[in-house]
């Protein structure tokens, strides 16, 4: 009975006015907030205007982070972190290139090169696609059900819209993934590249680390030895002072206040367990 059920599903689902309806749904938010609105409005988004001038400062010279707010004798208050939200100073410093255009400009572009890295890794080879074509299993059905969720989902629309850095850390995910899936490469060598670049991806965002676990697990230590030549590349990229004032003063305390703003959620939890900086960092994990 199962399988006579998963038949007919796979078989409705195979009709092309589904497929159609799987690629808009792929689409719609690609093209109506990172293309479609920002053109028709103006809108840059405020995070976007917070990492771009963060990438100007960088440029310059200059502390992406505000004295001010962050070393000040009291501690900053909500309406002070708002203005200068925290923005890693490895993401600034890969935005660099994208400040010789406007804050608009430079934020389509971001959204477009994220995202399409994104979909162009996730879609089926054209090898498997023609392999795909020929049998009687929908072969887009893996890849595109997924996708019809994954970038249909409000909090994605938000990237998109706000254009936010979570885009590039899912970008260098989906390369990672793909590399320790190549058959091009030693099985070493795809555990130590793919390990750098969730290494670099974790600078950017700390959910990345949350696959170490697994794979100490599953004894992939020359991932893990990539996971720590990843970071300490993004530490020297972005300037080991730098790297050490957002994780040690910058990240608990906004972290703290972002949580402390939420009610009774995961970040006020982790707050009565643990002290300030440890639990600016387990916050940090999930909701930076």
């Amino acid at each position: 009975m199962f399988d006579q059920s998963t038949r007919s599903l796979r078989s409705i689902l195979d009709h092309p006015w589904v497929r159609g309806l799987c690629l808009v749904l792929v689409l719609y938010p690609l093209l109506k907030f990172g293309f479609v609105q920002p053109w028709a409005d103006g809108y840059v988004g405020f995070d976007f205007e917070i990492f771009y001038q963060a990438a100007l400062d960088l440029r310059e010279g200059k502390s992406p982070y505000s004295d001010t707010v962050f070393h000040g004798d009291s501690p900053p208050s909500p309406d002070e972190v708002a203005g200068v939200y925290v923005c890693p100073a490895f993401f600034a410093r890969l935005l660099i290139p994208l400040t010789g255009l406007t804050p608009l400009l430079a934020k389509l572009v971001f959204v477009a090169l994220t995202y399409g890295v994104v979909l162009g890794l996730l879609a089926p080879s054209p090898q498997s696609a023609l392999e795909g074509m020929g049998s009687k299993e929908p072969f887009w059905l893996p890849v595109f059900i997924p996708l019809c969720f994954l970038f249909s989902w409000g909090p994605l629309i938000e990237n998109l819209r706000f254009g936010q850095s979570n885009l590039l850390t899912l970008a260098l995910f989906c390369i990672a993934w793909r590399v320790s899936q190549s058959k091009s490469l030693a099985p070493r060598s795809r555990g130590l590249l793919a390990g750098v670049l969730l290494g670099m991806a974790s600078m950017i965002k700390l959910t990345p680390f949350l696959i170490l676990p697994f794979l100490v697990i599953s004894l992939e230590w020359f991932a893990l030895a990539g996971v720590a030549i990843g970071v300490i590349l993004a530490v020297l990229l972005s300037g080991w002072h730098l790297t050490w004032e957002f994780f040690t003063q910058i990240l608990p305390v906004v972290s703290t206040l972002e949580s402390s703003s939420r009610g009774i959620d995961l970040g006020s939890i982790l707050e009565r367990r643990f002290p300030v900086p440890v639990s600016g960092w387990l916050v940090g994990l999930f909701y930076l």
